[in-house]
């Protein structure tokens, strides 16, 4: 049995006609005054909790049944699946990492890990003819997310009390930041550098794009939602050449 979703994030069908999603977290977003939920105020008070109750499912529409393909996740968020489905690509947002999940198998492999990504990923999405995924990129690492990772668990445990019991007016808001991060789920990790395995594009300012939570491909076209812009971004992917942000339409 599948405990209550709290906070389905993504999706993606494979040929099969299966539904993979994301249920990011178990802190439920609310309304708190406004007309839609506040789905930014539960994500950062996941990452300051720190404990991963995000989950990666499974959704057979001809048998109407749910099944958990993975647990333990720090807010699993964007997700992908191959033409022939035989795995899945998805982000870990506050691991933070990209991960693939072998649907033959049920194994799990990490693509990009912490110490490689310059951000949190967020939403993403797979070019079936070139094989490239893109993940975009809405917020560097924060500071405080560095800071708490440096100290004792003692003061790592209370500073993340004194955290989360901050007003959510008081909260931070997110500075301004576009990144995409271009990978090959096909390259090995432990055989291919940096360089042959993955590429960013980044608007580092966010002065064209920014805080960018999903990604979409479409005939050699990068299709950028955000937050807050109130435009599409669109990068242009058959021209190799460029590497700087997206024009904006």
């Amino acid at each position: 049995r599948v405990s209550p979703l709290r906070y389905v994030n993504a999706l993606c069908i494979g040929k099969s006609n299966k539904v993979y999603f994301t249920d990011s977290t178990e802190i439920r977003p609310d309304s708190y005054g406004q007309n839609t939920p506040d789905t930014m105020y539960s994500s950062k008070m996941d990452l300051i909790r720190a404990i991963g109750t995000g989950r990666l499912l499974e959704y057979d529409p001809s048998t109407d049944q749910t099944r958990v393909l993975r647990r333990g996740l720090r807010f699993s968020n964007g997700i992908a699946v191959n033409d022939k489905e035989t795995y899945l690509v998805f982000a870990e947002t506050f691991g933070p990492r990209i991960w693939k999940y072998n649907l033959d198998d049920g194994t799990s492999e990490i693509l990009v890990d912490n110490h490689e990504l310059m951000g949190y990923p967020d939403g993403l999405d797979c070019d079936g003819s070139s094989g490239k995924c893109y993940a975009v990129i809405p917020s560097s690492v924060v500071p405080i997310h560095k800071l708490l990772a440096t100290l004792p668990h003692f003061m790592d445990i209370a500073l993340r009390y004194v955290l989360m019991s901050v007003p959510r007016q008081l909260a931070p808001p997110i500075k301004k930041f576009g990144g995409v991060l271009e990978f090959d789920p096909e390259t090995n990790m432990d055989e291919n550098t940096e360089q042959e395995r993955f590429r960013y594009l980044l608007d580092a300012k966010g002065r064209d794009v920014s805080t960018l939570c999903g990604s979409t491909v479409f005939r050699k076209q990068l299709y950028l939602g955000s937050l807050h812009n109130d435009y599409i971004g669109v990068f242009d992917l058959s021209t190799e050449e460029s590497s700087g942000a997206s024009t904006a339409s």
